[in-house]
C-alpha cells in the first residue's frame, strides 16, 4: 500500500500498482518455435496449432539448412526431409534445452526418445499435437 496526502491534509491508503515485467524469450507469452518440413501444408498446420496454443513466434522453414541457431523453445522436425535428418542437429538443440518432436517414422535409429527427443506420427491430429506440447509445457 502506498499513502496518498488528499487535498484536505488527510492521508489515505492506495494500493500498489504491479510494476510491468518483459515475458522472457522463452516463457508462456513468448515461446518461439521453429517447424522444419519439406510440406509447406503440413507446415502451416503445425504452425497455426502451435499459434492457438500459446506459441508467440512460429518460423516455417523447409530444409535443415534454413534455420539458424538462434535459442528456440520448440522445434518440430519431419524425419522426411531430403538430404535426410542429422542426429548433430537434433542433439545442438537438446543440450540447449529446446524440446524437439520428431514428426513421422524414419527418424535415427532405436527409440527417438533415448535421444532426448519426442516423437509425433504423421498424419498427425491437431489433439495429438496439442496434448504433446501441452505435455511438455512449452507454453
Amino acid at each position: 500500500m502506498t499513502d496518498e496526502i488528499v487535498p484536505n491534509g488527510a492521508m489515505t491508503s492506495l494500493p500498489d500498482t504491479p510494476k510491468e515485467t518483459a515475458a522472457p524469450a522463452n516463457g508462456p507469452t513468448g515461446a518461439t518455435c521453429i517447424i522444419v518440413h519439406p510440406n509447406v501444408l503440413v507446415a502451416e498446420d503445425l504452425r497455426e496449432i502451435l499459434l492457438s496454443s500459446g506459441a508467440h513466434d512460429v518460423r516455417v522453414h523447409r530444409n535443415l539448412a534454413e534455420v539458424g541457431a538462434a535459442p528456440v523453445a520448440l522445434v518440430i522436425v519431419s524425419d522426411s526431409l531430403q538430404g535426410g535428418l542429422h542426429t548433430s542437429h537434433l542433439d545442438a538443440w537438446v543440450q540447449k534445452g529446446t524440446q524437439v518432436i520428431l514428426l513421422g517414422s524414419n527418424g535415427p535409429a532405436g527409440d527417438p526418445t533415448s535421444h532426448g527427443l519426442h516423437s509425433l506420427n504423421e498424419p498427425f491430429r491437431t489433439e495429438d499435437v496439442v496434448a504433446l506440447v501441452t505435455k511438455l509445457g512449452v507454453f
